[in-house]
């Protein structure tokens, strides 16, 4: 998928048309008038313009090129730098609040050595602010659905990367519930083929879409529900 594609899923209008996610973070984050910075694709290119209006100053970090370039013809007024976020090019105590928004970070095999790192370029008493999936709304159960043998582990790698930063951070848990409302079938099945080839990098086959046909007609609706958690961790 090239960065016009991953703009488009990122920045799809109909994920949480009530803003709930985005006042989440502004609120939860405490953004307002801060230097902050985001980490990941889904902060480069779907919440980096809007969360920009409420900061003082807003850095955007991400591994791939392709991504940043892009997000810089799109957006002024913020900082998109090239970077690994195991080892910022930042001075220590810079941030007062870094976002890491959808970013898997429950899967990082280094998630001990990232943490430490973001509270590195972090404030005292500033906030990371992580948020990550939610094994039991629907959006996931749709991708169990599609591809039984698909093997969730969110939970056991979220519960891990709780231990991490409780090992850093004040730690707190907030959840979200949101949602998804499509407009027809197409842009349903458009959306999850795009999650299966993408993110889970497997096949769209015959088979998943006839699983996808059959729910949408037992659930004769089109909106979908998202949940996610989200850990606000102050530096201790």
């Amino acid at each position: 998928m090239d960065v016009t594609g991953l703009d488009r899923w990122y920045s799809i209008e109909e994920y949480d048309p009530e803003g709930k996610e985005l006042a989440s973070i502004i609120k939860l984050g405490k953004v307002g008038g801060r230097k902050v910075l985001i980490t990941g694709a889904y902060g480069a290119l779907s919440t980096s313009s809007k969360i920009a209006a409420y900061t003082d100053s807003l850095t955007v970090v991400n591994s791939s090129r392709k991504i940043i370039e892009y997000c810089k013809k799109k957006n002024k007024g913020i900082d998109f730098m090239v970077g690994n976020i195991s080892k910022l090019a930042f001075p220590d105590n810079t941030f007062e609040a870094v976002l890491c928004l959808w970013g898997g970070m429950h899967y990082m095999k280094n998630k001990t050595a990232v943490i430490k790192e973001l509270k590195r370029v972090l404030k005292d008493m500033g906030i990371l602010l992580i948020e990550e999936s939610d094994e039991s709304s629907e959006y996931v159960k749709i991708l169990d659905m599609i591809a039984p043998k698909r093997k969730s582990k969110i939970k056991d790698k979220r519960d891990e990367l709780k231990r991490v930063l409780e090992s850093n951070f004040d730690v707190a848990e907030r959840s979200l519930r949101t949602y998804y409302y499509f407009k027809d079938k197409k842009q349903f099945k458009g959306y999850f083929k795009k999650e299966i080839t993408y993110d889970e990098k497997k096949k769209f086959t015959k088979r998943m879409i006839e699983r996808l046909d059959g729910y949408i007609s037992k659930k004769n609706a089109l909106r979908v529900e998202e949940k996610s958690f989200f850990f606000v961790c102050k530096k201790k």
